[in-house]
């Protein structure tokens, strides 16, 4: 489908004496148009690659190339985040209706599988949401694997943008995700986080980590038949946890293997994560109905 239209001249600069024949090709990406569309209705990167799982780099991308593809500027950027130019108003009547179409077909194709799937955002005021969201999170975890459950507070930017940050250094730096899940693992294990532990055991195991180094990341020792990159970011890690710092040799080493970028990522993925498992320990957050933890909470051992 294509819809064309001429843009009426505009005092934004990019759009002056442009009077440009617009041709939007709804059928050549579709994933660029969900981006505009949600960062359209949030008002802002940071809340539309939350709320679409993604990453403001990428989201920027889709962006740029929609501005390229239409000649001219969709959003104007503002201090507080970006608004639709004028031309940029007149698009969303024309692609909500395809892309709702699109939503629906996959949707049906899903109902095939007769398991509920998808991603469920919630808005909670502050106050009611530390009670309801652990007991909610665990239950779907359970019974409903499929569905990624969001939770968005009101006037909740800040958390918001933590979450956000989350997602970037989880699914958006240069690290694998082998290398990622067994730093997070780590982590969990040395801030004795059983939610984190228990959570991330299965991105583990999905992501390709063997058994065998699972167990000896659980029990303290040093895995067995590590390959470079996984006794690099092991090293690392386990130092970090430790020394709240690495040394000169295990920084070189992971510097040698992975370059300055993904040792800067690895750093904040630890430090993120420490944070994480802080969170989850001194609220207490459950592991699912009939989960056992790998082993206690700080509190319930040596503090208690």
């Amino acid at each position: 489908m294509r819809i064309a239209f001429t843009e009426a001249p505009s005092k934004n600069t990019m759009e002056i004496n442009k009077a440009t024949h617009v041709q939007l090709d709804l059928t050549s990406d579709l994933q660029k148009w969900r981006a505009f569309l949600a960062i359209a209705e949030l008002g802002g990167l940071t809340r539309a690659a939350l709320f679409l799982d993604s990453n403001q780099s990428l989201l920027s991308r889709h962006l740029n190339a929609l501005e390229r593809e239409c000649k001219t500027r969709l959003f104007n950027r503002t201090g507080r985040g970006v608004a639709l130019s004028d031309v940029g108003q007149r698009i969303p009547p024309h692609v909500k209706s395809p892309l709702a179409g699109a939503a629906q077909f996959e949707l049906e194709i899903r109902g095939e599988a007769r398991e509920p799937a998808g991603r469920v955002t919630i808005g909670s005021l502050p106050s009611i949401t530390n009670p309801m969201v652990g007991r909610l999170f665990t239950q779907l975890i359970v019974r409903h694997p499929g569905i990624r459950l969001k939770i968005l507070e009101e006037s909740s930017g800040q958390v918001e943008e933590w979450l956000a940050f989350g997602a970037l250094l989880r699914y958006g730096t240069t690290l694998p995700p082998r290398l990622t899940e067994i730093a997070i693992l780590i982590t969990g294990r040395a801030c004795r986080s059983p939610f984190e532990w228990y959570a991330h055991r299965g991105e583990a195991e999905q992501a390709g980590v063997e058994q065998a180094v699972i167990e000896a990341i659980l029990a303290g020792a040093v895995p067995t038949g590590l390959s470079p990159d996984d006794a690099a970011v092991y090293h690392y890690a386990v130092e970090l946890n430790r020394h709240n710092s690495v040394s000169d040799a295990t920084y070189a080493a992971a510097l040698a293997r992975f370059g300055e970028r993904a040792v800067v990522e690895l750093t904040a993925l630890i430090g993120y994560y420490t944070m994480v498992a802080m969170t989850l320990n001194c609220h207490e957050i459950p592991l699912p109905e009939g989960a056992e933890p790998a082993f206690a909470l700080p509190q319930r051992a040596e503090l208690a």
